[in-house]
Order: C-alpha cells, then sequence, then structure tokens
C-alpha cells in the first residue's frame, strides 16, 4: 500500500521546509493466475498457442515472465521466443509443432514483479504431442446369411468388428460401400474394440464385393483410414 513519508528540514537561520511524498510499499510475491494452451493435445504440424496472465507487471524492459518448457522432462532451452502478443499482466507466445515423436510438455514459470519480489518455478498447463494416427486391426466382416457370412443377399445385415489402438473423442465412422454402418457396441481399455452394423442389404445397393471403410480421428486430429474387408452381394 501507500505509506507517507514526512521530512522537515531547518537551517541556522531558522528557515524551515517540510517534503512529505508518498511511498509504494509491495511485499507481495508476482502471482500467475492462468496458463493456457490453445488445445491440449497437438499433431506434426499444429501450431502451439500458450497464454499467460500474471497478477502484476513484471520486471525487465519490457517486464515479461521466464518460461521454462519440458518435453519428457528434458528442458527445451528457448522454445518460445517473444510474445506475438502481451500487455502489462497478459503474454501469448506460438510456437509451431514439427517433431514426430509423442511427448509430454510440462511448464514451468520464473516471476519477478518491479519491487524485487520474485518467485520461481511456478508450475503452468501443459500439454501432450501425439503425431501418430489411430491404428486400426481388422477382426472380422461377415453377414448374417444363413449359408455364409461371407456373402449377403437381401434384407442380410452386415456386422463390422474392428479394433483401434487409442481412445477417441468420437465414434469411428465406418461405412459398407455408399452406406453408413451404425455401432453397436464399443470394449476394452485400449486397445478398443468396436462393432458396427449396417442396414438390411438393398436390391439397388448392385452385385459385387462391397468393402467396409473405417476412418478414425483422435484428440489430436490425426486421422487413420483403413478398409478391413467386405462381403459380396
Amino acid at each position: 500500500g501507500q505509506t507517507e513519508v514526512s521530512i522537515r528540514l531547518a537551517d541556522p537561520a531558522g528557515n524551515t521546509a517540510s517534503y512529505a511524498p508518498r511511498v509504494a510499499l509491495d511485499f507481495s510475491k508476482p502471482l500467475l493466475l492462468s496458463s493456457t494452451p490453445s488445445q491440449t493435445t497437438f499433431k506434426t504440424g499444429d501450431t502451439v498457442f500458450y497464454t499467460l496472465n500474471v497478477s502484476e507487471p513484471l520486471s525487465g524492459t519490457p517486464g515479461r515472465p521466464v518460461l521454462h518448457v519440458f518435453a519428457d522432462g528434458v528442458e527445451q532451452a528457448g522454445f518460445f521466443g517473444a510474445p506475438i502478443a502481451e500487455t502489462d499482466t497478459s503474454f501469448t507466445y506460438s510456437r509451431s509443432v514439427a517433431w514426430m515423436v509423442p511427448q509430454t510438455y510440462t511448464v514451468t514459470v520464473d516471476l519477478a514483479d518491479v519491487a524485487g519480489n520474485a518467485q520461481s518455478g511456478v508450475p503452468a498447463a501443459g500439454w501432450l504431442l501425439d503425431p501418430v494416427p489411430p491404428q486400426i486391426t481388422a477382426v472380422s466382416v461377415t453377414s448374417n446369411n444363413p449359408n455364409t457370412g461371407t456373402l449377403a443377399k437381401e434384407g442380410d445385415v452386415v456386422t463390422a468388428v474392428f479394433s483401434i489402438d487409442k481412445a477417441l473423442p468420437s465414434d469411428p465412422a465406418v461405412t459398407l460401400g455408399a452406406s453408413v454402418m451404425r455401432p453397436l457396441s464399443k470394449t476394452g481399455s485400449g486397445p478398443y474394440t468396436y462393432t458396427f452394423y449396417s442396414r438390411p442389404v438393398q436390391i439397388s445397393d448392385g452385385e459385387g464385393l462391397t468393402s467396409v471403410m473405417v476412418t478414425a480421428t483422435d484428440s489430436a486430429g490425426n486421422v487413420g483410414a483403413k478398409n478391413i474387408g467386405g462381403v459380396t452381394y
């Protein structure tokens, strides 16, 4: 807060003067109010935008926090350059992702205010780098045709079973030829086994081998796609 200091001067002749300046006292360390990456998971080719908000202006010209970025525990010196946008208490950084190996990124921040109060190693939000598309493994594609599961006639239903190696934010897209298959079940905890089923086969679907295509998108936006087999109409 503000404190007044009173100064009174007098010379030998008895002349006097006084001065009462106000001094700001600051005993509080600056605080990291928030740290926000633009996503929690990134893929190769993405840009990491990272924003910090602090409780007061910082020391230096210009006054900025010091960021320490670690990939799997190893510090990445100079990971971020100067902020691309900043105010006295808000700082946004950016960095393009060019790495091809999955890594976990953690961040700590050093802060010092203009009065000299400081703290270092303040934990901040991190993110994941996941450059690998979902891996799809075929299990089976069969129809409920009474004679053979490799053939389908009008009215038969086709069932596709496959596994995916990682958790997805939503169900994969599965098609049988031009028709969309519907999810029936999902089991497991990694890999995950999915079962999808088709609408009844129609004469208008035409004859011939019809394939099942699975397309899966993970949390980072990596896309995996695979033809897992088919049946013959």
